[in-house]
């Protein structure tokens, strides 16, 4: 499921528990910085799939991810539902949207 920025922005504001990764590079990272990404762990997708692993995530607990544009997070989303993860969310077009929407 895509969320935006509103969605994101009321998740945030209202202190809803999920886990929230930002599968962006460490460049983009930098480049991209905002405040909404604060609250982001930085991850690769194998550090992701073994944190979720041996952490014992329960499969019906929230997971949002952050990408530079969207396409990345899909994939990772796609692969997480295939390990039967029911609640993962993407930020509909990345870091890039909400950058672009910031301006």
């Amino acid at each position: 499921m895509n969320i935006g920025r509103f969605q994101l922005e009321n998740l945030l504001s209202a202190g809803v528990k999920f886990l929230f990764i930002d599968l962006r590079s460490e460049d983009e990272r930098t480049s991209g910085a905002h405040a909404l990404f604060s609250k982001a762990m930085p991850m690769s997708v194998d550090e992701l799939k073994a944190n979720l692993s041996q952490n014992q995530v329960p499969l019906d607990a929230p997971i949002l991810l952050l990408d530079q544009n969207g396409l990345n997070s899909d994939r990772v989303a796609q692969e997480l539902e295939s390990l039967s993860f029911k609640n993962v969310y993407v930020i509909r077009g990345g870091a890039a949207q909400i950058l672009s929407e910031s301006i």
